[in-house]
């Protein structure tokens, strides 16, 4: 059997990588502005803590925005012994021996809400200890990878609902 391999959409991250960027910056332009305007702030306790409050609220969605776009661009390479697993903003490369993978199940994934939402389907892939999701968005090739992990007579789990979490969704064949 040949490797099959999914391919990041690239245009899905480098908008991505933006968008991080972009309140990257913000928290380095607030660092400035803590640096720059001292003398302004000497006599202004308000001003300090509006600064430290901008600063805490752009660090704390620059990481939860980090944090879930690294679990979602997810991609993998199948050959006849194993599954490898790339997590490009997470610097994580995983290989799974398919005897190491309890099986995989099938899901979509709701961007947006109700009346303007986009629906993208998924593979959830099922370990010992984790769950690594390949999202079709994000991914190319995912018709042909999800054809062959039917071929390989990897354990089917079936159609798994989309719930969700406080900061990642809930899997249910978890245990």
């Amino acid at each position: 059997m040949k490797s099959i391999k999914t391919y990041p959409n690239i245009f899905w991250l480098i908008i991505n990588l933006t968008i991080l960027s972009f309140f990257g910056m913000m928290i380095l332009v607030c660092l400035e502005w803590i640096f720059e305007f001292n003398h302004f702030f000497i006599n202004s306790r308000d001003g300090k803590f509006v600064m430290f409050l901008l600063l805490l609220f752009a660090s704390s969605f620059f990481a939860a925005l980090y944090y879930k776009l690294s679990n979602e661009f997810t991609f993998a390479i199948l050959n006849s012994e194993k599954i490898k697993i790339f997590q490009l903003l997470k610097f994580k490369i995983l290989t799974l021996k398919y005897n190491e993978i309890k099986g995989y199940s099938n899901s979509e994934i709701y961007y947006g809400r109700v009346p303007l939402h986009f629906v993208s389907k998924s593979i959830i892939i099922y370990s010992e200890k984790n769950q690594f999701e390949l999202i079709k968005l994000f991914n190319f090739n995912f018709e042909i990878f999800k054809n062959e992990m039917k071929k390989l007579k990897i354990t089917y789990f079936g159609k798994e609902p989309y719930q969700t979490g406080i900061f990642k969704r809930k899997y249910k064949y978890k245990n």
